[in-house]
């Protein structure tokens, strides 16, 4: 989930309270590059998912060329499109050191030949997101063909097995410490069940890798202890002691999530700490040029 108005209202409350110099602006202002925005780690920009993007490209994030799927499978791949740097603003959900604690198979496809497996297998219930263009389309269980279909065809996609998460909870991480946590799904008096164990081992391996961010979300959830994957990548979330498997749902960059009711002053900090690592990155990259 991206920022909400009330979300960017009580941030901008607490950006004046701190006596900072603040405007708003509209999409089609930034869409037509008509904002000051620089590299500059004094300045601030919120908005939502798009608007950030837009915002980078102007504050000097550089592009990379990324083959995309144009009309075939991982092999087929003909087409180059341009994306911000990953190396400066890494999307995929389900980064590399974190996989472990998924507790649940998933592999990496795209539309068409995912269709080609449904055909084959006559049907199948998985549950299917972008691996990096994490807006382009919700998260959804597909059963049909038609669902398939309905996928986008020009991005790459990750699919899991379908896992039922009792509840869901959100930790919002700043220079690798936990500073809050807040249920967005289920029942909140089972955060008494989260093994803590995990989530700490998971942030660990996080901050000790390349895919670190001076901000971000993990958002974990609490899975029946009866849950049983056929193919799991690996049985570390395995909680012996306890109803309940503490899995990782996904990875989330600070610059644009939803704070579920998350401490304001905390939220704006997050925002704050991840813009400001950005413009370094472009400042050190501007440097070298």
């Amino acid at each position: 989930a991206e920022s909400t108005p009330e979300e960017f209202l009580s941030i901008l409350q607490v950006l004046r309270d701190r006596g900072a110099l603040v405007d708003t602006f509209t999409k089609k202002r930034i869409h037509r590059k008509q904002l000051p925005i620089t590299a500059d780690d004094t300045l601030l920009v919120v908005g939502d998912h798009d608007t950030m993007t837009k915002a980078f490209q102007m504050l000097g994030v550089p592009f990379e060329k990324e083959t995309s799927v144009s009309g075939g499978g991982v092999d087929k791949l003909k087409r180059k499109k341009r994306i911000l740097s990953r190396d400066i603003l890494p999307s995929d959900c389900y980064p590399p050191p974190l996989q472990k604690y998924m507790g649940r198979s998933f592999y990496e496809t795209t539309q068409t030949m995912l269709l080609e497996e449904v055909k084959m297998k006559g049907g199948l219930r998985m549950f299917v997101k972008p691996k990096n263009e994490v807006k382009k389309f919700t998260g959804r269980v597909i059963t049909t063909l038609y669902d398939v279909q309905s996928l986008p065809s020009d991005t790459y996609l990750y699919v899991c097995d379908c896992v039922h998460f009792m509840s869901e909870f959100r930790f919002f991480v700043q220079s690798g410490c936990v500073i809050g946590i807040q249920c967005y799904k289920g029942d909140p008096c089972l955060q008494s069940k989260l093994n803590m164990v995990i989530i700490k081992k998971a942030i660990d391996d996080l901050e000790s890798s390349p895919y670190k961010t001076a901000a971000y979300a993990l958002d974990f959830g609490l899975v029946s202890h009866t849950y049983k994957s056929e193919d799991s990548v690996t049985t570390d979330y395995k909680d012996v002691d306890s109803l309940f498997d503490t899995l990782l749902v996904e990875w989330n960059d600070a610059y644009s999530l939803g704070s579920y009711g998350f401490s304001s002053q905390h939220y704006t900090d997050m925002l704050i700490a991840r813009w400001q690592e950005v413009a370094r990155h472009v400042q050190h990259i501007s440097q070298q040029n």
